[in-house]
């Protein structure tokens, strides 16, 4: 039983030691913060926006009854305005790290073209001053 367990601990020690792992924690690390400020962002800008533009209504503590039970339809208002902003931001930042990517990837093929472009001259011009490439009538 030992041995089991043992095993488990290293197979479970190697799993959390992978870049992977380390890489999702941070992920998830700078997503709770993250998270915070889009909260931040929409009870504090966004909703008084809306409210201003309705004429006043503060629509985070709208409230529905339905007999004696109270659905907060602002609270689920505010979480759907959150998913959106929240979306918008990570597709921008997607966006932008796709086109960086895509420059550097444009600047690495473009470097690439001039190495082998120098490659190719340094190439030849060492054929040309090659012993045996040498006229002898000179």
């Amino acid at each position: 039983m030992r041995e089991y367990f043992s095993g488990l601990y290293d197979e479970f020690k190697e799993f959390i030691s992978r870049g992977n792992i380390i890489d999702v924690a941070v992920g998830v690390i700078i997503g709770g913060a993250f998270t915070g400020i889009i909260n931040s962002l929409v009870a504090e800008l966004f909703m008084p926006l809306i409210g201003l533009v309705t004429g006043g209504v503060d629509f985070s503590t709208w409230t529905v009854m339905a007999g004696e039970v109270p659905f907060r339809v602002g609270a689920i208002l505010t979480a759907i305005i959150n998913f959106f902003v929240l979306a918008l931001l990570l597709f921008v930042i997607i966006k932008a790290l796709e086109k960086m990517r895509q420059v550097r990837d444009l600047a690495a093929f473009q470097v690439g073209q001039v190495l082998r472009s120098d490659e190719d001259e340094i190439e030849q011009l060492s054929e040309e001053l090659h012993p045996d490439n040498v006229r002898e009538d000179i």
